[in-house]
Formats: C-alpha cells, structure tokens, sequence
C-alpha cells in the first residue's frame, strides 16, 4: 500500500496536483495513493485504507469499535450497519467509559449502563467462534442457567472425535449449535459438502444419546433462543433423572487433549 503525504507546502500542492489529473486518490486531506491501486480494492479494502491511514497520521491513537473490526475485515455485530463513521481514541481509554463496549449492548437490544455492560462483557470467552455465541452464552448466564461450555470437543468413547459444538451442557447432555446462513450458502466451501457434514456430526451426536438444538442470529436477538434452550435443559434434566446416559467423552476449549485422544481416520466417504 503505496500512502503520500506532504510535509511541506511544495509537497502538498504536488499531490494535490497529481490528484486533479487523476494520478492520485484522496483518501483524507493530505493523504493520497496511487488511482490504479484504490481503484482494485473493493469496499472492504477501501474501509481498511481510510480507517488505517487516518489513525497512522494521529500520533498515539489506535482503530476501536466499529471501525476496528472494519480495517480488519471482521463481522459487524449490528448486521443494520452497512458501514461506519471513523471512531478512535487514544490508546490507553479509560474501560469504565469505552463507548464501544455500549455499542455493543445497545446492538443486542441490552442494558446500556456502563457498568452493566461491562457485567456483560466479562462473561466473554476467547474460545468464542463468533459474536452470537458471546451474546448468548451471556444470556444464559443473566438468567441463572449454567454457564455453557464454548467449542466443546466430543469424542466417541474409543476416544476418536466425532466434532466440535459451539455451545455444550455436557452435564445435561445437551449441545447448541448457532448457525447463520452463510455456510449453507457457500461461505465456507461447498454448501452441499458442508451440509452433509453437519447432518453426519449431528447424527452422530443424538447416537450418542445427546440432544442437539440449533438456534439462529434472529432466535437469540429476540430471546426465543434463550426460552428453547431453557425448556431443553429441564426436559434432559428429566431424561438424566429417568437413567439416560452417554459413552461420549468430553474436551473443553482450550483444554490439551488427553493421551490417546485423536481425530477420525479419513475412510473411504468418512471423511472428516
């Protein structure tokens, strides 16, 4: 990435020049690149540039919130926000009133009050997949309920892996999956390939005598996902009660694997 910038007067009336006739693109005053080069980015690339290059000519101050996940290439959490306005602080914000954080809360139709957000984000995981588990894995939390195990490993008793849940009650047997539409349609490979391997995964899961509920972004931004999750752990609170069990074994994120423990062997269709 090819920036200018004129530290003089001569230099910026250069630019400005070479702007007017087309050679160079304004990305903000007295920032420009080349024209073919802004011209074979797409509408994350140019996001990435403005954001980045307006924070680089501020001594001391970093990308946050929106904008951050924008110059990065990340998700949006509030899918609303086609685009936003560059946010930034300086680096050393004061975390009782990152605005951010607040954002984020509002986003999910939750509590704005700093320190109740803040409460919120606290219940954040690194091992989280993506920002819908985050969110509901703090609902469940809110309410009482025991808090679910992110990127749960299951394995077949003879210690092979069947697959990952996104959310799991190994004590009540039960695994949330949180789904977007994305990769059945293609964004992940072969919408076809990845459906089959997640109808596998999950049959393998109910073999094993565990529940399985998918729930979608919309389900857990209105709260019905929290309501299904909920009436699932009471009704496998009374199958548990009634002697129903399981031979699967369990790794939790982050946790090394125990000896012994492997992946699948890649046979004929049964492919991993």
């Amino acid at each position: 990435m090819n920036i200018f910038r004129g530290t003089t007067e001569a230099e910026r009336k250069t630019l400005n020049r070479r702007c007017r006739n087309g050679e160079l693109h304004r990305v903000h005053p007295n920032t420009f690149m080349p024209t073919t080069e802004w011209s074979t980015l797409d509408a994350t690339g140019r996001r990435r540039v403005t954001h980045l290059t307006a924070v680089d000519s501020r001594e001391g101050m970093v990308v946050v919130g929106r904008s951050a996940a924008l110059a990065w290439g990340l998700e949006i959490f509030d899918r609303r926000i086609a685009d936003a306005e560059l946010r930034s602080h300086a680096a050393d914000p004061d975390p009782e009133v990152n605005n951010d954080i607040i954002e984020l809360a509002r986003s999910a139709n939750r509590s704005t009050n700093p320190r109740r957000a803040l409460q919120t984000v606290a219940y954040a995981t690194q091992f989280a997949d993506s920002a819908a588990e985050s969110i509901l894995r703090a609902q469940i939390i809110e309410v009482g309920l025991p808090a679910p195990e992110v990127q749960l490993r299951v394995f077949w008793a003879d210690k092979v892996l069947i697959g990952y849940v996104d959310l799991g009650f190994p004590g009540h047997l039960a695994m949330i999956e949180v789904h977007g539409k994305g990769k059945f349609l293609g964004a992940y490979g072969d919408p076809g390939e990845r459906s089959y391997r997640e109808w596998r995964r999950e049959s393998e899961l109910i073999a094993e005598g565990l529940a399985v509920l998918r729930v979608t972004w919309e389900e857990i931004l209105s709260g019905e996902a929290l309501r299904r999750i909920r009436e699932l752990l009471v009704a496998q609170r009374a199958k548990i009660a009634a002697g129903a069990r399981t031979t699967a074994r369990f790794v939790g994120a982050g946790e090394r694997w125990p000896d012994g423990y492997r992946t699948r062997r890649v046979r004929g269709n049964d492919a991993a």
